[in-house]
């Protein structure tokens, strides 16, 4: 009998063998890839549009919203929302936007409903991709899949413990999660009450006094901010010169207003949408809070990191700023663990041969016509200034005697010519 399983065939088998196992293996990984055969019927992006709003200048850096399935997990499908820095204001806000691709999704092995999660703050979105079968023309599945986007919005109901979500329309075939920040929702403001007072009997309550106002940071986080100025005059008259009065200052750049009598200006403050609201920020006792989830369980949507943060987004939850800050004069620190230096204040006002004193908060009168470096605090930041000019009290006594004057001059007037006429009467008898 011939020898057939010489050492050359069974070389042979094991090849054949080898070969038809990984033939093997990748047509059945093939046929199991999760989503390998699913096609998007409409959209399949989610496109997040990120407003700030109540914003005095513009910001740079990045966020990134991440997608996370029902279980908690991230599904690695992000998108990136970039300041530049360069973006324009309109009344005070700046809306950019980042497109979410989830095409990438793949892992769907059956039909179903497959629920993911995206979250913000305060907004938060679920998201529903609804997964079916292809079917021939007998109703037999052919193995692909279909799937379809539907967004919804939720806000928690605190009352009931659950989300109440509605689904959101597409606009124009697009698919918006609308994400809006308030800039006082995470950054403590406040706005300055500059005013101004004059006294004494040589006072001018005309006369128009310049104020040199300078609203800084030692590191520049803020610096081409720029906050409106109301309350004043348009225009005035400064030593014969007809001059306008600017209607912004810009943070880090000294200004100068002009100020008479009984008016205030009104700095870092601003009415836009039937809202008034201020802008300068405070940045005290600030402390870094991750955007929190919709559901008991569900991570965080993002968690900072310090190197990552955008320049004054995103760093403060008015809830961790501790109350006791107290207003420090010369630059010092406010107390707390400050994330950043203080925004502060300096003013110089040209008094002229008026003597200065000013007033902060109501806190009592100090004299001189200048301070620097006051730290402003949240909510109104009041300045008054006094200025008094007295004039020689010799006006003041000539009009109180000239009636006893008069009176005396005639006294003696009268006494003298009683005398005269006694005497002419004396001559005439003799």
């Amino acid at each position: 009998m011939k020898k057939i399983l010489n050492v050359k065939n069974i070389g042979l088998l094991l090849t054949i063998v080898f070969i038809s196992i990984i033939v093997f293996n990748v047509k059945n990984a093939n046929a199991v890839l999760p989503g390998a055969n699913t096609t998007w019927t409409g959209t399949s992006s989610i496109t997040i549009r990120e407003t700030q709003t109540h914003i005095a200048g513009t910001i740079a850096g990045t966020y990134e919203y991440d997608l996370y399935d029902e279980n908690g997990d991230s599904t690695g499908i992000s998108a990136t929302i970039t300041y530049t820095g360069s973006e324009t204001l309109t009344n005070y806000s700046i809306t950019k936007t980042a497109v979410m691709d989830l095409s990438g999704l793949n892992h769907f092995d059956k039909p179903g409903d497959y629920t993911y999660y995206l979250y913000g703050e305060p907004e938060n979105y679920r998201i529903i991709v609804s997964v079916r079968n292809v079917v021939d023309a007998n109703n037999i599945p052919t193995g692909s899949y279909t799937a379809s986007l539907i967004l919804e919005a939720c806000t928690y109901d605190e009352q009931n413990d659950e989300d109440v979500c509605s689904k959101v329309s597409p606009s124009s075939g697009v698919l918006y999660a609308d994400f809006n920040f308030e800039y006082s929702d995470y950054m403590v403001v406040g706005h300055i009450e500059l005013s101004k007072t004059v006294k004494g009997i040589g006072a001018d309550r005309g006369q128009y006094f310049p104020f040199s106002i300078t609203i800084e940071d030692e590191d520049d986080y803020f610096d081409g901010w720029t906050y409106p100025i109301s309350g004043i005059d348009s225009s005035v008259t400064y030593n014969g010169s007809t001059i306008s009065n600017p209607t912004t200052i810009t943070h880090g750049t000294s200004t100068t207003i002009y100020l008479k009598h009984g008016q205030t200006a009104i700095i870092g403050q601003a009415t836009s949408g039937g809202e008034t609201f201020d802008l300068i920020p405070v940045i005290n006792n600030g402390s870094i809070t991750p955007v929190g989830p919709i559901e008991p369980g569900i991570p965080p949507a993002q968690g900072y990191d310090l190197s990552k943060i955008p320049k004054a987004q995103y760093l403060f939850n008015n809830n961790l700023i501790n109350p006791e800050v107290k207003r420090v004069l010369g630059g010092g620190e406010s107390g707390g663990n400050s994330l950043m230096k203080p925004v502060v204040l300096s003013i110089t006002e040209t008094s002229g041969d008026y003597s200065a004193t000013y007033d902060i908060d109501g806190e009592g009168q100090t004299s001189g016509n200048s301070f620097s470096d006051l730290t402003v605090l949240s909510g109104a930041n009041s300045v008054d200034f006094v200025n008094t000019k007295e004039m020689s009290p010799v006006t003041g006594i000539i009009i109180t005697i000239l009636p006893y004057l008069i009176l005396i001059g005639l006294s003696i007037g009268s006494t003298l010519l009683i005398l005269h006429l006694k005497k002419e009467e004396k001559k005439v008898k003799a």
